[in-house]
């Protein structure tokens, strides 16, 4: 398995790659945004040749990834 950093800002944990973030992170992830993020991964990985869900999963990960950011710089 890869490794790679967290990509919310002034996070340096190393975490597997098939993760969003990390575990602390992903915790601050609004419960609605992980249920959009692991609906749209279940979708994917249901048909993975299908190119707009695969799109549907990096912009529900950009949310929540997004969100964590903005509750961390606040």
């Amino acid at each position: 398995m890869a490794l790679r950093v967290c990509p919310v800002d002034s996070c340096d944990l190393r975490i597997f790659d098939e993760h969003v973030m990390c575990r602390a992170h992903w915790r601050m992830v609004p419960a609605e945004m992980q249920t959009a993020v692991w609906r749209a991964f279940h979708q994917h990985e249901a048909r993975r040749e299908d190119r707009n869900r695969l799109n549907a999963l990096r912009q529900a990960q950009a949310a929540a990834v997004r969100a964590v950011n903005e509750k961390v710089a606040a």
